[in-house]
């Protein structure tokens, strides 16, 4: 075998020798043409572009990333002789030759903080003497590490190593590297924005790896930093504007403020992530949240008269071949179809007890929600937690066959503190709903839910 590794080293020397303090950079390119043949020939780029492949060679090995700075000094020239190349150093880039980081200490102009190495598997091929590597063709096994590698772009975006654009640049790069794998090539075939598409693919990997929805303010911040563009990407989430939201791929769980926001894929999304056998770990509610009308031992309820009158009405309601019937008859009077159920009383007295008894008999599975769990000592949690609840009860009806009954349990304990309720309110629950706590669960039961719900205090 011909001895690659000598007549490289040999030309990559005489580059870098004869081009110290040449003043003029493209004079340079005829003095040392055959060793740029060479070069170009074995690195399969233009002359120019083997030429700065050189210089970053010698420099790595004497212990440099490669700057600007650092090539103006070699060179003795003003740097914008070498911003003219800057084309060539980003198809470098691109085609994985070389490979781009960030300084932190100067001026944030446009490439003046780019560093530059070779590509280890380039240093390893030529010191090996071995032909130059196919480095494009480098791809992910699978479309799980695929997703972990763009997450890793965002991580590299984040702390400050690769910009924006450079973020969109190496996402490109990637999908079109990775169009073989069903998904990405569904994403990429619905040609959104760039930076819709990396959130969009962001957001799969993110509920991939088990989280469900994503903090909208972190998400754009990661993206764009503090500028302009992050506003008005904000902007158009937040007043539904984005092609992600209106083509259903995405849903905001939106908040008072940007920052407690999130966004979700959407149930056409999930549905769509299934279909290309993605396993997805946080689309199903916690099995001990949901209470097997099968299991339940039937029990009799000792009630009065009229209490088993009421609770008789409620299970005719709910049987399978009334239930739906109901529905129409409200729908057509233009009422909400849902059937909410307020038991109070005191401690012991069965109240839990009903809702078992009912659901065993309708053969409907209990969500049921603890309230005292759901409680954050932060300001504003609770209310996203309960409407991640809301969520989640509206969702899970289309994974069985019968709608379920969610049970809260002590919903007094999230939308008030230590209430006592009075004999005379508790002989007239409607005037539960006077007081603004009990108004806005009740606001949310009729927006949110798809009933029945037998709410419980």
């Amino acid at each position: 075998m011909e001895n690659i590794k000598q007549q490289l080293l040999t030309s990559i020397g005489n580059v870098y020798d004869q081009s110290k303090e040449c003043k003029q950079i493209t004079a340079m390119f005829d003095k040392v043409d055959s060793d740029l043949t060479i070069l170009s020939d074995y690195f399969k780029v233009t002359k120019k572009q083997s030429f700065f492949i050189a210089m970053v060679f010698v420099l790595n090995y004497k212990g440099n990333t490669v700057d600007i700075e650092n090539l103006v000094e070699y060179f003795d020239c003003n740097p914008t002789k070498i911003l003219e190349f800057s084309e060539d150093f980003e198809e470098l880039q691109l085609k994985g030759i070389l490979i781009k980081e960030k300084s932190t200490h100067r001026t944030k102009v446009t490439n003046a903080n780019d560093q530059f190495v070779l590509n280890k598997v380039v240093t390893d091929a030529i010191l090996q003497n071995k032909p130059m590597p196919d480095i494009l063709k480098t791809e992910n096994e699978t479309v799980y590490e695929f997703l972990e590698e763009l997450y890793c772009l965002g991580q590299q975006r984040e702390s400050d190593k690769i910009t924006t654009n450079e973020l969109f640049e190496k996402t490109e790069a990637l999908v079109a590297n990775s169009a073989h794998f069903p998904l990405v090539s569904w994403v990429s075939g619905l040609h959104l924005e760039i930076a819709n598409q990396y959130l969009y693919l962001y957001m799969i990997w993110k509920n991939v790896s088990g989280k469900k929805s994503i903090d909208l303010g972190a998400a754009a911040q990661g993206i764009f930093g503090n500028n302009h563009k992050k506003a008005a990407f904000l902007q158009a989430i937040m007043s539904n504007e984005n092609e992600l939201i209106i083509r259903d791929l995405i849903e905001v769980e939106e908040a008072s403020f940007f920052d407690d926001s999130e966004l979700k894929l959407t149930q056409s999304s999930l549905k769509q992530l299934q279909s290309f056998g993605i396993k997805l770990f946080a689309n199903s509610l916690k099995k001990e949240n949901i209470i097997d009308p099968e299991k339940t031992y039937q029990k009799e309820l000792l009630l009065n008269q009229e209490e088993n009158k009421q609770i008789e009405m409620v299970k005719n309601l709910l049987r399978n071949e009334t239930f739906a019937e109901t529905q129409k008859r409200m729908e057509k009077k233009g009422l909400p179809i849902g059937i909410s159920i307020l038991l109070h009383g005191t401690p012991g007295t069965g109240k839990t007890e009903v809702v078992y008894q009912i659901a065993k008999e309708t053969r409907r599975e209990i969500f049921k929600v603890e309230i005292s769990q759901s409680k954050s000592m932060w300001f504003g949690e609770s209310e996203k937690i309960i409407k991640r609840i809301f969520t989640d009860y509206k969702n899970y009806p289309k994974e069985v066959d019968r709608v379920q009954i969610l049970l809260f349990n002590e919903p007094d304990l999230l939308f008030s503190k230590g209430k006592t309720w009075t004999a005379r309110e508790r002989q007239k629950p409607r005037m539960l709903f006077k007081t603004s706590c009990w108004k806005n669960l009740k606001i949310l039961m009729e927006s949110c839910l798809q009933p029945p719900i037998l709410p419980k205090i």
